[in-house]
């Protein structure tokens, strides 16, 4: 499964494209798996980052610090981080 997270200090915000397309802010809350939003993050340089974590995992969570994000996910009971 692949998530976008914020890679860079500050808030996450949607790619302005995206954004104008949908008629949302830059700073809306949407669904970090939505296909648009990986695709134009693997696509273009970006303060965004795509991490896949395993098909298997039953849970995950975006867990931030000032802006820089990481995935913690569960798999067979075992915490990981992506």
């Amino acid at each position: 499964m692949d998530i976008v997270v914020n890679r860079t200090w500050g808030v996450f915000r949607i790619p302005k494209e995206i954004a104008d397309r949908r008629g949302l802010s830059v700073y809306a809350d949407i669904d970090r798996t939505d296909e648009e939003l990986v695709e134009y993050v693997n696509t273009h340089a970006s303060s965004l980052k795509v991490l896949s974590i395993p098909d298997e995992a039953t849970d995950w969570d975006i867990w931030g610090y000032d802006g820089m994000e990481t995935i913690i996910y569960v798999v067979d009971g075992k915490i990981y981080r992506a």
